[in-house]
Parts: C-alpha cells; structure tokens; sequence
C-alpha cells in the first residue's frame, strides 16, 4: 500500500525503511532485505529523490554481492545503469549495463538479457550511438518468446527503442515501419 502512494510521507517512510535497512549487519534475511531495497530505490527514484536512491542502490549491490545472490546483483546493476545514465553518466551506465549482461548471460537469465539489452539499447542511443543502439534492441527481441506472458509489451518496448535509433539515424521508412509495429503490439491504456 505505501508502495503506491505519491505523498511525502510515503517517500519519508521509504527513506526510513531504507536507512534503517543500511544499518544492519551481516547477510541474514538478504532475500527480504533486498526486496525492500529494490522498492525503496524505486520510489526515491520515482519522487526525485536521487542521491539516496543511488546510495541505497549502491547498498543493494554490495549486500546483493556478500550475500551471494546473484539475481539481484543483476537487478541492482540494471537499476544504477538506468539511473546513471539518466543522470547524465552514460559511460557509467553502460558500464552496469554490460555488467548486468555479463552476469545475466552466465545465470542464463533470460529476462535478465532481456533488460540488460534492451537498457543497453537506450543507453546508446541516448549517448547517440544509434546503429549499435538499433543492433542492442534487435539482440532484446530476439529474447522475447511467443509464450511468454506480456511478449507484447516487451516487443512493442524494444520496437519502439528501435524506432527512435532509427529515426535519430535518418531511416525514417525503416523507423515507421517499426513504431508502427510497437503501436500493434502495444494495449489500450486503461
């Protein structure tokens, strides 16, 4: 419930549980402990609350590391990739990308290469890398398969990455084709 609240004392009460998390020592209840993490990350993200977002993002990792949880090593590698390059540090969020890649490929975590492409495919053409940008997205569709459940909000995700390198490239026929193809695939908004 206080997940989906917007209001400063949801995000007062995210920070707390954040910081209180940061205090403990040792690895006991890690699973718990990084679930909390990766919500408490989210929302400070979410509400602007940027440096204790990353700070505790950088937390996870570490707990994530000494723990010997590999997942969420992973998941926290995406999350600071995604906020580093947004922040402006494309270099050290393609970094985490590729790391989380790295580690998604060698867990044979699927969803994990998934993200970790499709994150890459942003990265790059965000830091006008658009060609590899379009290449990262094409290897992310690649890992969507037919049965999966929401297979079209992640085709329709990655087609629309691919539209916008394409676009920025100067391929605009190619870059229709493809938008319109994520419109297909993507539902209604309710």
């Amino acid at each position: 419930q206080l997940f989906r609240m917007q209001s400063g004392s949801a995000t007062a009460s995210f920070l707390r549980i954040g910081n209180s998390l940061t205090r403990l020592r040792g690895a006991a209840n890690a699973a718990i402990r990084l679930a909390l993490l990766r919500d408490c990350c989210h929302h400070l993200w979410l509400t602007g609350s940027t440096a204790a977002s990353v700070s505790l993002g950088e937390f996870g990792l570490e707990l994530a590391k000494r723990s010997g949880r590999q997942v969420d090593v992973r998941r926290f590698l995406s999350f600071l990739g995604v906020v580093s390059a947004e922040l402006g540090d494309r270099g050290r969020g393609l970094e985490f990308h590729t790391s989380s890649l790295v580690l998604a490929t060698s867990l044979q975590d699927r969803h994990g290469e998934f993200v970790s492409w499709s994150n890459l495919s942003v990265a790059l053409v965000d830091s006008g890398l658009y060609s590899e940008g379009a290449e990262c997205a094409s290897r992310a569709l690649m890992l969507v398969s037919p049965e999966e459940e929401k297979a079209d909000d992640k085709r329709a995700r990655v087609l629309n990455n691919t539209a916008l390198a394409l676009l920025l490239r100067g391929d605009i026929e190619q870059a229709e084709m493809c938008a319109s193809k994520a419109i297909a695939l993507s539902s209604e908004p309710t």
